[in-house]
């Protein structure tokens, strides 16, 4: 049997050494080692490595620990100057646990480090700088004097490449940016962040962070390069990174490579990007965006040029409900794409507006054009119900119409079908065309817009002509339109086929509930509406070749338009009509300039039948009127430029008939008279053949001369003269109607006088007996001359005289 060995007194002192010497080792560089004299050598290395400062204000302490560990506090990293604070980052506190082994074999391997509470903040200064690039400094040349002097006053320090962090831990802790250009902030404060050394399927670091973003708690994870090839990073070896933020259903992600991590350069990074709805996503960066749903995004993004540059673009939303303005927009779905930097982006939406399904398709400049700055081209097709909106070509901005050349054409089978856009019921218009060049005025770019070739048709009208707008100094519109046929008749009758918008009713308290019934007050007087006359000056030329208006076609309609300095000024306006022509002319000061009116009008051949049916009276009637006008009004009320109207009226219509309905109205007027009715005005249809009806009136600041007063028909002759004072609206008339009755004519003279709305007719004996009437006489006292040129009482001529003073000639004239 073999004797056990026992272990010798020299071996167990070899196992006791080999287990002490590095406890002693380490007790003696606790005791003996003063770590803060490391501040110099770390402050040096970092900044020959980023070329920026770091100052280590507080002390550095060797904890006890199984590893060697570093407690450092109060580290601050140097801002370049021009930036709102001195230092781009902070530390509180940081603990270094160096790994033993390496650092016996000279190589610095941190196992864990744990900061608490950074500070960081990235800035984008007035400048345009941004703080966040990290530089090496330039060594000095090679050779020289410099570089010599600099290599034998550097210390020996460890480069960080020969640094290696296996983990790292942050705890609380803040990370902001701010854009000082204009003004606008962001704030990340850090829960935690978690960062490990990984060896599968390659070296790298795996990190995890939680934070809160404006109120959104956010999570990150990502898959980077390790830390030696952070800072080894080139053109050659570009660091790797994989990084995914997610918040509230938001996803958004970065996979690429950095050559220049460091100094924020040479990336080539694919993004992506999905949230539920885009509006909760944009308020995490403080940005409104519209309220799309089932958003996602991918994009290319490099600085390859030197500029970041987008490509590969490709963006997708789902059903969404937005508003557009005041109206309702369904979106059905929305893409938005484009292959590379240097081809055009594609864009298609469906939804509906109110209702209504529309659609777009659109081709757009390449993403390079809208960086450049240069003009971008386009062509956009926008369809809502049966009616096409086409834009073809180019814009210098998209913000703005500044710089546009584009081509519009619009399309419109049936206007009610968009109604519901419009937020009212539409005219039945059918088959509406439009086509226009739209740009800016020649030579003086960005100040207006300039509307060329523009053709407008329907089937009741055309319009064609050119019109340049311009903001600046004042709003101004010139141009000319010019129209071959319009069929104003059709045109009224289509817009009549509109329903008209229900009435505001206010409340009012009942009967029931007061007691009795308010009486309403009457109206106010206000002054005539003229909006926009001292906004807005404007030089236009009309023309109509053919104009169809109550049966009446007037050839060769003209008018010249100016607005100026707030007054209006149509001047001339002239036109052919079948049995004679008219010319006219009207001019309209704004209110702010007194409201002033002035309007000179002659017309001869105006048929009588559509001038009847304005006035609402009946219109079965024949006839020509002639119409001569030269008067003034000035006044800020209706009725002061009533009581203001000074000139002269002339009416005059010949050899026509009159509606018997109209005959009837007579008739109830003249009742005091006590003629037989029923033979004044004969059957109640039909018509009553008359050789004139005349009517002039002379004014001054509203008050003047009415006659000579004249109808003269088959069956009745009415003659007169008075006085009418539309400042208080009162009238003074005596009228002598006489019935014709195949014998004597029966006489009976009448006074109508009292308030124009509601006069008051009675006979008058004293007219029975007056003598002297003359035209002469009519303008000294047209009261009291009522007497031998009553011609056609005695079967003289009672129209032609009369019709040549309504006419506007004087006494004695032709």
């Amino acid at each position: 049997m073999a004797r056990r060995r026992r272990g010798t007194p020299r071996s167990s002192l070899v196992i006791w050494l080999l287990l002490g010497l590095p406890i002693v080792a380490i007790a003696a560089v606790v005791l003996l080692f003063d770590p803060n004299s490391l501040k110099p050598r770390i402050s040096a290395a970092v900044e020959r490595a980023l070329g920026r400062t770091l100052e280590m204000r507080g002390p550095i302490h060797i904890a006890l620990s199984l590893m060697p560990a570093l407690d450092a506090e109060d580290i601050h990293l140097g801002n370049p100057t021009g930036f709102s604070r001195p230092d781009l980052a902070t530390l509180g506190h940081a603990r270094a646990e160096l790994a033993l082994g390496p650092l016996l074999r000279g190589r610095i391997e941190i196992a864990r480090l744990v900061v608490t509470n950074p500070d960081v903040m990235l800035e984008t200064n007035a400048q345009g700088q941004v703080n966040w690039r990290l530089a090496k400094p330039e060594a000095p040349a090679s050779g020289s004097a410099a570089a010599a002097a600099a290599a034998a006053a550097a210390p020996a320090v460890p480069e960080l490449s020969r640094f290696g962090v296996h983990s790292l831990r942050i705890v609380g802790g803040r990370l902001a940016w701010l854009d000082a250009r204009d003004g606008v902030s962001r704030v990340a404060d850090i829960s935690r962040l978690d960062m490990t050394e990984t060896e599968s399927p390659e070296p790298g670091l795996s990190a995890t962070a939680a934070m809160t973003v404006a109120g959104h708690a956010v999570t990150m994870t990502a898959e980077l390069g390790t830390l030696s090839q952070l800072m080894a990073a080139d053109d050659a070896t570009p660091w790797p990174l994989q990084v995914v933020l997610r918040t509230e259903g938001t996803r958004l992600a970065a996979s690429g490579k950095v050559a220049h991590p460091l100094e924020g350069r040479g990336y080539a990074l694919t993004l992506d990007a999905s949230a539920p709805e885009l509006g909760a996503a944009g308020a995490l960066f403080g940005v409104a965006l519209p309220a799309l749903k089932d958003v996602s995004a991918t994009a290319r993004v490099s600085d390859a040029s030197g500029a970041p540059v987008l490509g590969q673009l490709a963006a997708h939303a789902g059903p969404s409900a937005l508003m557009l303005g005041w109206r309702h927009l369904t979106l059905d779905r929305l893409e938005v794409s484009t292959p590379a930097l240097d081809q055009p982006v594609h864009a298609e939406m469906e939804g509906a507006l109110e209702a209504t399904p529309v659609r777009l398709t659109a081709e757009l400049g390449t993403l390079q054009t809208m960086l450049d700055g240069a003009p971008l081209p386009l062509s956009v097709s926008l369809g809502a119900a049966s009616s096409v909106l086409s834009v073809q070509g180019s814009l210098a901005t998209l913000q703005s119409l500044g710089g546009a050349t584009v081509a519009v054409s619009l399309q419109v089978p049936d206007l009610t079908a968009l109604s519901r856009i419009a937020g009212q019921a539409l005219p039945p218009v059918r088959d509406l065309g439009f086509d226009a060049r739209l740009g800016e005025p020649e030579g003086a770019p960005g100040t207006g817009l300039m509307i060329s070739g523009a053709k407008l048709t329907l089937p009741q009208a055309d319009a064609a002509g050119d019109l340049t707008v311009t903001f600046a100094p004042r709003v101004s519109v010139q141009g000319q339109i010019a129209s071959q046929t319009v069929n104003l008749d059709a045109l009224l009758q289509m817009l009549a086929a509109v329903p008209p918008a229900a009435p505001a009713v206010a409340s009012q308290p009942s009967v029931a509930a007061t007691g009795a019934a308010t009486p309403s007050a009457p109206p106010a007087e206000t002054a005539p509406d003229s909006p926009g006359l001292d906004a807005v000056d404007a030089d236009l030329k009309l023309s109509i070749g053919e104009l169809r208006w109550r049966g009446l076609t007037a050839q060769a309609v003209a008018a010249h338009a100016v607005l100026s300095a707030g007054q209006l000024a149509l001047d001339p306006v002239t036109a052919t009509l079948p049995a004679g022509r008219l010319d006219g002319r009207m001019t309209v000061a704004s209110l702010a300039r007194g409201a002033g009116l002035s309007l000179g009008l002659s017309a001869s051949g105006v048929p009588l039948k559509p001038l009847m049916g304005l006035l609402d009276l009946p219109d079965d009637d024949s006839g020509t009127v002639e119409l001569s006008a030269d008067v003034t009004a000035a006044g800020m009320t209706a009725q002061a430029i009533r009581a203001s109207l000074t000139g002269r009226l002339g009416v005059a219509v010949t050899d026509g008939e009159l509606d018997n309905r109209l005959l009837g109205r007579l008739g109830e007027l003249l009742r005091a008279t006590r003629l037989p009715v029923d033979l004044l005005t004969g059957a109640p249809a039909g018509r009553t053949r008359f050789r004139c009806m005349v009517l002039r009136s002379d004014l001054t600041r509203g008050a003047g001369s009415v006659g000579p007063l004249v109808l003269d028909s088959a069956r009745l002759l009415v003659q007169g003269a008075g006085t009418v004072n539309l400042g208080d609206s009162t009238i003074a008339l005596r009228l002598r109607p006489m019935l014709r009755t195949g014998g004597p004519g029966i006489v009976v003279p009448v006074r109508v006088s009292g308030h124009l709305s509601q006069p008051t007719v009675a006979t008058d004996a004293a007219g029975a007996s007056l003598e002297g009437f003359s035209v002469n006489g009519l303008l000294r006292n047209p009261l009291a001359t009522l007497g031998n040129t009553l011609t056609g009482e005695r079967g003289g001529d009672a129209c032609g005289p009369a019709v040549i003073f309504a006419r506007g000639a004087r006494p004695g004239g032709k």
